[in-house]
C-alpha cells in the first residue's frame, strides 16, 4: 500500500509542471484597405512575419468602404500577397465589408 497523501502531492507537481511549459496563444491583427500603397504593404508584411516569428496568430483583414466594394477581386489579390510572402498556412473568409485570414506559421 502507498501512501495516498504522497500520491495526490505528486500528480498536483505534474499538474503546476505542465501549466508552466504552457504558451499562451497571442492573437495579432493587421488591417489594409484595397488602395494601399506598395511600400505600405511591404512594411505589413514585414510586421506580419515578424509576428509569425514570434509564435504569435495573425489575422490579416482588408475592409472595403464605399465603392471599393464592387471590387473584392482587389482585396483578394492583396491578401494572396501577403500569404505568399509570410510563408504560412492560411483558412480565408469573405463577409460582406471585409475579407480576412487567419495565418499560423508553417512548422
Amino acid at each position: 500500500m502507498g501512501d495516498f497523501g504522497k500520491y495526490r502531492y505528486d500528480l498536483q507537481q505534474k499538474a503546476k509542471d505542465a501549466k508552466k511549459k504552457q504558451k499562451a496563444v497571442t492573437w495579432k491583427e493587421i488591417r489594409v484597405s484595397p488602395k494601399i500603397d506598395d511600400h505600405d504593404i511591404d512594411t505589413k508584411i514585414r510586421s506580419a512575419a515578424k509576428f509569425l516569428d514570434e509564435g504569435d496568430k495573425l489575422k490579416v483583414t482588408v475592409r472595403f468602404r464605399g465603392r471599393e466594394l464592387a471590387h473584392p477581386d482587389r482585396g483578394r489579390v492583396l491578401l494572396i500577397a501577403i500569404d505568399l510572402c509570410a510563408l504560412t498556412r492560411a483558412r480565408g473568409y469573405e463577409l460582406a465589408l471585409s475579407a480576412f485570414f487567419v495565418l499560423t506559421r508553417s512548422m
